[in-house]
């Protein structure tokens, strides 16, 4: 019995040292857990430190590029009425347009010029370009000399939907001697990427009528139509024949003969005298030969463009994806069909750091020794996104624009001024347009609705 009695003190003896043991291994684990992850914290503060100082480092010497507008062009009240004259058909200016020369004798401010570009130079600011006639300053520096001479911060910004990383100013400052020259400096504050305010059929469903409605096909369907008009089987004043192909819904095809019926255009042929030009951006590229193949297939005239400016335009542009390519060819189609014997041109602009494309845009057309007598633009941005500085901008350069006759055309967007917020839902209608479609000094235009009353269903089962 005692043997036993010992034996179970011996085991509890040596149960309570493994007990101890294997709570000093506990203790020890945890403390050197709590120091790897101690150390785990200080790099990683340590990092973001590094970090963050890589980030001001790199933000303050990054090269910010702006536009500087002058505020006090002269006489724009005497613009605004020159404007109004030569667009009136009733009055005796009518059509008696400027020269860019006559409009910049009107407007420019050669004191505001040199006071702006003398404060950034006295600053250390880099001018790259002074406008023709001085309206405007481009100018680049250090993002460290802009927090300078704007008295302001800059931070980094990220939009999703281009990609893009870019650094913004909440708010700057100026000099009350300087404030009272410039309408604003576009690239501190603004951020303004043009979107396609046109949506379309998706893509795969564009490819997929793109393909069956072939040139054989769709001269059939015309000529058919042509046959009923002159037999009076169907009157030109019903709606034209629509070609449609049953997908997950019915995509129909507006082809150029049915613009014509429909709008009552007795010739599609325009004067060779003017010239016509469509705005690209977004990356979007123009492909002669989509062009050609539309024109083949519709029966019109073989053409080609007059000319591109900045590029964007080759024969492959449809081959990765219809996306890179479906606006700046539809816009190309469709209005050298609509005005066949006129010189078109492709003109592509777009800013990838978000500064206000338009304005810039409109100072470059301007400035061409012959810009095209109209422009056809399918973009634009939030209008309540738009700074004021930056539609005045617009604004401007719009109205010296029509003083010299150039017509701008915008399309309204698919949701016109509800806005695209109303489309999925009538309870979210609201006065949200587009800008540039709202200025007051661009012709905006809707889309067309036909109403089918004769339709062709194409049937490729």
């Amino acid at each position: 019995m005692l043997h036993t009695i010992t034996f179970h003190l011996i085991l509890q003896r040596e149960a309570t040292k493994l007990s101890k043991i294997a709570n000093d291994i506990t203790a020890w684990f945890r403390s050197i857990v709590v120091k790897i992850v101690f150390k785990i914290k200080i790099y990683f503060y340590r990092l973001q430190s590094w970090r963050i100082f890589l980030w001001n480092w790199y933000i303050l010497s990054r090269e910010l590029e702006a536009w500087t507008a002058t505020l006090q062009q002269q006489k724009l009240d005497v613009l605004n009425e020159v404007l109004y004259s030569v667009s009136d058909s009733q009055s005796s200016k009518y059509g008696k347009h400027w020269s860019y020369q006559e409009v910049a004798a009107l407007v420019s401010n050669p004191m505001a010029t040199e006071s702006v570009r003398n404060y950034l130079i006295d600053n250390g600011i880099y001018i790259e370009k002074v406008s023709k006639y001085g309206d405007y300053i481009r100018a680049s520096a250090t993002i460290g000399q802009w927090e300078t001479l704007f008295q302001t911060k800059f931070y980094e910004f990220h939009d999703e939907m281009h990609g893009i990383t870019f650094p913004r100013s909440l708010e700057y400052s100026l000099p009350d001697f300087i404030y009272d020259q410039v309408i604003g400096v576009l690239g501190v504050v603004d951020y303004f990427p043009p979107t396609n305010i046109n949506t379309h059929a998706p893509a795969k469903d564009v490819q997929k009528i793109s393909r069956s409605i072939s040139q054989a096909t769709a001269q059939q369907k015309m000529s058919q139509q042509r046959k009923q008009l002159q037999t009076g089987e169907i009157h030109k004043e019903s709606s034209p024949i629509l070609l449609c192909e049953q997908g997950s819904y019915y995509l129909c095809l507006a082809y150029p003969e049915l613009l014509f019926s429909y709008y009552n255009i007795s010739s599609p042929y325009g004067s060779a005298t003017v010239t016509q030009g469509i705005y690209g951006s977004l990356g979007q590229a123009f492909s002669p030969i989509d062009l050609t193949t539309f024109q083949n297939s519709f029966e019109i005239t073989v053409h080609a463009i007059a000319g591109s400016i900045n590029g964007h335009v080759y024969n492959n542009a449809c081959y990765v994806s219809i996306d890179n390519c479906d606006e700046a060819s539809l816009d190309i189609q469709y209005i050298t069909s609509i005005a066949q014997s006129v010189p078109t041109y492709y003109y592509y602009y777009y800013d990838a750091n978000g500064v206000d494309g338009f304005a810039n845009w409109l100072v470059e057309v301007s400035e061409m020794d012959n810009p095209p007598d109209l422009f056809s633009i399918s973009y634009g941005g939030n209008e309540a996104g738009t700074s004021t500085s930056s539609m005045q901008l617009f604004n401007t350069e719009a109205q010296k624009l029509g003083v010299m006759g150039i017509s701008l055309i915008n399309s309204s967007g698919d949701n016109g001024a509800p806005g695209s917020a109303a489309a999925g839902s009538p309870s979210k209608c609201s006065y949200r347009p587009a800008f540039p479609s709202s200025s007051p000094f661009v012709t905006s235009v809707g889309a067309t609705q036909v109403r089918e009353q004769i339709s062709i269903l194409l049937d490729h089962s």
